[in-house]
């Protein structure tokens, strides 16, 4: 496949998941033909092999990766959302007034004063970015990394269960990603856009436990192809960075951050402050 190059001077490259899915799908299968630089080929066909060393490392096996990608990922923790991410609309309330749509006849009849019934109004809910870096050390155990990526999961379904149309992106910016660079760069995964019409499931494999240890680096190979370059074999260094979710009105983006190294997911934490921001997002107080 012939990827986007990338634009001239950008540091920023962004993978669309329909193709970053697809690519993987053909991974799976030992088919890497999709890579036209014979180091990126190698990396990427290591990248989803299947043996005990790598599963552990990863969490996960590749025959769940191919099956997440053909069927969809089915987190369990996506039950009982009202306690993780409760409804942020007001239930519409009917009630009496001087002006509104139905004239209550029995209430003329009465005599009554106000005898108009409407519904209260409908709460906006406005369109949401999400945008999450997932990058995370070699070092770390493999289940703070799937505790994240379920909790992600959950969240992200309870956003589009309450009617906030989300676009998602997630990204892993490091330095070192490339042979020929040591300067910082940025992967992007365009995971879904906003007004955009899918299901839930068609992208939730990039919210899944495979998220950054195969599909991640995937599409950071996709970014090597785009500028003719080779990914190095760590695949980049990130430092810093904490764990938060913060709301950025002024472009309306839901920015989460994680520790690159870290022994455990805080998801208390986490859904706390994510509890907070939906609830500048409406403009509501706690």
């Amino acid at each position: 496949m012939k990827f986007p190059q990338a634009l001239k001077g950008s540091t920023r490259y962004t993978v669309e998941w329909e193709t970053l899915r697809d690519v993987t799908l053909r991974l799976c299968k030992g088919d890497g033909s999709d890579f036209g630089r014979p180091a990126n080929r190698r990396m990427a066909l290591e990248t989803i092999k299947g043996d005990k060393f790598y599963d552990n490392w990863r969490g996960y096996t590749v025959n769940q990766l191919n099956d997440w990608l053909t069927n969809g990922y089915q987190n369990p923790a996506i039950h009982d959302l009202n306690d993780f991410a409760p409804p942020i609309r007001e239930k519409r309330q009917y009630i009496v007034n001087e002006e509104g749509d139905e004239m209550l006849i029995d209430l003329v009849l009465s005599g009554a004063d106000e005898f108009y019934g409407d519904f209260t109004p409908q709460d906006v809910i406005p369109g949401l970015a999400v945008d999450a870096e997932i990058g995370m050390v070699a070092g770390n155990d493999s289940r703070v990394l799937i505790d994240y990526f379920k909790w992600l999961n959950r969240a992200l379904y309870a956003l589009d269960s309450i009617g906030i149309d989300c676009e998602v992106t997630l990204r892993y910016e490091c330095s070192s990603l490339f042979r020929q660079s040591s300067s910082k760069t940025a992967t992007v995964v365009a995971v879904k856009r906003e007004n955009e019409k899918t299901d839930f499931l068609s992208w939730s494999p990039m919210i899944s436990p495979a998220s950054f240890r195969s599909l991640m680096f995937i599409a950071d190979l996709i970014n090597g192809e785009a500028r003719d370059w080779d990914v190095s074999p760590g695949q980049g260094r990130r430092s810093g960075g904490q764990w938060s979710v913060d709301y950025l009105p002024e472009n309306s983006t839901l920015r989460l951050d994680c520790e690159w190294s870290s022994r455990k997911f805080p998801e208390e934490s986490m859904t706390t402050q994510l509890r907070r921001c939906l609830k500048e997002i409406t403009g509501k107080s706690e």
